[in-house]
């Protein structure tokens, strides 16, 4: 669609890097990450730059159980 961008690597895999203290930043309606190869750890955040990185999973609007769900 118009001021879309869409990136397809048909034959291969995609990969960003950039400055260690830069971000990566996104925001939009919706993320869905679909891992469709069967194999362990198919989707892994990794912190790994130290002993004071965390992870964290927030959702500052869902005050339900089930704000953040595991199933």
């Amino acid at each position: 669609a118009a001021g879309s961008i869409l990136l397809s690597a048909v034959a291969g895999g995609i990969g960003l890097a950039w400055a260690d203290d830069k971000d990566l930043w996104a925001e939009g309606g919706q993320i869905v990450l679909t891992a469709n190869h069967n194999t362990a750890a198919a989707i892994k955040l990794h912190a790994d730059a130290g002993t004071s990185q965390t992870i964290q999973l927030l959702n500052d609007a869902g005050t339900a159980s089930t704000a953040i769900d595991s199933q």
